[in-house]
């Protein structure tokens, strides 16, 4: 047995060598990679394209273009290449076969060799669960128990570092560890076999481990489909993250999920587009594999896109929709009082992420967005406003939206408004040295906003320094008679202190003090345009939801500020997402194209109904038409001064008349 392998080898390595030459010139290995990649194309593509899967440079392609053009023509084969079109070969697949079966050795791999029996272990145990035991390995690779006992302490060295083990027992081997520790554990096991090579080598080493329509499956949703998501990408961290993808479908097919991490970048923005994306790829390899990701495999997709610099940037062919999506943005500028129309990264989420999501609504595909309950809270104002925009959708598709799809379209708004929004100081005081200070401060800037600036401050200049300028200060030391707000945390940034910065960051700088104003203080100039007393009831009574609604809309029509369609628009927005608050007001809407004459209806309830889930005894029904939509965000603002605060919603239903609630909109 051992003298034919190494007989093979010998021919492999010296019998075939004299034969790699074809016409004038000689194709080394990867001249032999870059034909293999050639006759696996069926359109032009791009020398980039060829320069990535190789990991060359444009100009090598090139160059190897002119050695494979001789060669492929004294064998009847053409090799079409244009800088304007691309490189394509062009002949019969029969000689290109013959060509490269000739020249081509690295497809030859040696099972019964111990790194690859290792990796097949791992593929057979962990990929595929079977349950397998010491006699079966060693008659399958017809070794000693003993070499397969040694095969498994080398595995384990690399898995129980990780918390991880292939563990001999009577039962068979099986393997012990979080699922999570799990994954981590192969990563680092498989990559660490491949991670110098090409893309296309590492393609071909994955074979050893995973099934290859899988790997084509990936590789072509990155590489291909996705192109744009990965194009700026290191050449590392896409076969990273290929890896990655290619263990968590593995795992899922077994029924294998990962469990929930506590992690603070839930609370970061641009991490929650990172979500977009995870969310984009579990579509794909759910209808591709048939297999279910639930909430904390999408989590855990969403922190390795994350951690891979991948977000959200892909390409969309929907060219049929850029005009309802200028259309949004051109709404949502107008009621921000800002110009998000030349926002390029804005409009291309935006054209990827519309037609995904009017496909959903129509067909009643219900995503889930996990983050819902913390956008809601930490962008409530703006919740309001985005799907107010999105109106627009609803009448244009006829469709229904709903929050988890809010939520979603949100994020990318609020990115937009981050970048041009203006930054906030921060200011990083550690006393245990530089490397604290630096420690502390490259997690701080995971957390926060980029847009933000964020630098080192020693403790004995802190009190002869100017703060007027300055937001916030995370300390690892107790500070004194420092006016400027600070957050306290520990030299190693734990969790805990990761909750606290950003309550402190949405306490002091998202949501100042000074928003909250007190009542007897509050000025609404834009919300009493639009108040009219008609439309104001106090202490009414309802069993239940629709009946108030019902009996609010009746005036509104007895009025003819609105149109027949009104009615049935405040009922479907209800039915489709929650429209109450924590602190016990309520906000239902209508389609502005069902609005005639601009008005807000208000009402107190003597007794509190059940809205959703939340106890609420205060309405109040913002009815602005299209032609007025400028001035929503300013009506929603002035609202949210007041509606965000219990407090304030029980001092005003305890209002006896309606003109106690007239003079608390308007001011002399």
């Amino acid at each position: 047995m051992y003298l034919i392998k190494f007989l093979a080898r010998w021919y492999d390595e010296f019998g075939k060598k004299n034969k790699l030459t074809y016409g004038v010139k000689e194709m080394n290995s990867r001249q032999i990679k870059f034909l293999k990649l050639l006759q696996q194309q069926s359109e032009y593509k791009p020398a980039s394209f060829f320069a990535k899967w190789l990991s060359v440079s444009t100009k090598t392609i090139y160059s190897d273009v002119n050695v494979l053009y001789d060669i492929l023509k004294s064998n009847g084969i053409t090799l079409d290449s244009s800088p304007r079109i691309g490189i394509k070969v062009n002949g019969s697949s029969a000689q290109l076969n013959a060509i490269i079966e000739e020249m081509d050795t690295s497809d030859k791999i040696d099972i019964f060799a111990p790194a690859i029996r290792r990796l097949n272990i791992i593929k057979m145990i962990v990929l595929e669960d079977q349950t397998l035991n010491l006699d079966d390995l060693s008659d399958k690779y017809l070794v000693s128990k003993t070499s397969i006992y040694q095969d498994l302490v080398t595995i384990n060295n690399v898995f129980e570092a990780h918390d991880v083990r292939l563990q001999v027992t009577n039962h068979g081997i099986v393997l012990e560890g979080r699922e999570n520790d799990i994954q981590i554990a192969l990563k680092e096991y498989i990559f660490d076999g491949d991670c110098d090579g090409s893309l296309l080598d590492l393609k071909q080493f994955l074979t050893t481990v995973f099934n290859k329509e899988d790997i084509d499956e990936i590789f072509n949703l990155l590489l291909d489909d996705y192109d744009e998501l990965t194009h700026d990408v290191s050449i590392y961290y896409i076969k990273s993250i290929i890896v990655t993808l290619l263990i968590q479908l593995a795992r899922l097919r077994i029924n294998h999920h990962l469990e929930s991490e506590d992690t603070f970048l839930f609370n970061n923005i641009q991490y929650m587009e990172t979500y977009i994306v995870a969310n984009s790829i579990v579509e794909i390899l759910k209808q591709y594999a048939d297999v279910e990701f639930n909430n904390t495999d999408v989590e855990y997709l969403c922190r390795q896109l994350f951690a891979h610099r991948i977000t959200n940037n892909l390409k969309s062919n929907s060219k049929n929709y850029s005009d309802i999506v200028n259309e949004i943005i051109k709404v949502m500028s107008k009621i921000e009082k800002v110009d998000l129309t030349h926002d390029d990264h804005l409009y291309k989420s935006l054209v990827y992420h519309v037609p995904a999501m009017i496909v959903r609504l129509q067909k009643g595909i219900q995503i889930i967005n996990p983050l819902l309950d913390s956008i809601k809270r930490q962008y409530s104002e703006l919740f309001s406003i985005v799907w107010y925009a999105l109106s627009i959708i609803e009448t244009t598709y006829d469709v229904s939206l709903n929050d988890h799809e809010v939520s979603l379209m949100l994020i990318h708004f609020q990115i937009a408004l981050d970048k041009i929004s203006k930054a906030n100081n921060i200011l990083i005081v550690c006393p245990y040295g530089v490397s604290s200070s630096q420690l502390i401060m490259s997690k701080v800037k995971q957390l926060l906003p980029s847009k933000d600036n964020i630098e080192l401050a020693k403790v004995d200049t802190l009190y002869t320094t100017d703060l007027s300028n300055v937001s916030l200060i995370i300390t690892s030391t107790e500070l004194k008679n420092i006016d400027v707000p600070y957050v306290k945390v520990t030299p190693l940034v734990t969790n805990e202190d990761y909750k606290n910065i950003m309550d402190a960051y949405a306490k002091h700088i998202l949501f100042k003090e000074e928003i909250m104003k007190q009542l007897a203080d509050f000025q609404a100039p834009y919300l009493s345009r639009f108040i009219k007393p008609s439309l104001i009831r106090v202490k009414e009574e309802y069993q239940t939801k629709e009946e108030c609604l019902n009996a609010m809309i009746d005036i509104l029509e007895e009025k003819d500020y609105v149109t027949d369609k009104f009615r049935e628009s405040i009922h479907n927005r209800e039915k489709v997402g929650v429209t109450c608050m924590d602190s016990g007001v309520a906000l239902p809407h209508a389609e502005p194209s069902t609005i005639k004459t601009s008005c807000v209806s208000i009402q107190t309830l003597k007794t509190p109904i059940n809205w959703g889930g939340n106890m609420v005894n205060l309405i109040i029904m913002v009815c602005l038409n299209e032609e007025e939509v400028g001035m929503f965000k300013s009506v929603i603002q002035e609202l949210y001064s007041i509606i965000v605060k219990k407090e304030y919603i029980d001092q005003i239903v305890k209002l006896d008349s309606v003109d106690s609630i007239i003079r608390l909109f308007y001011k002399k």
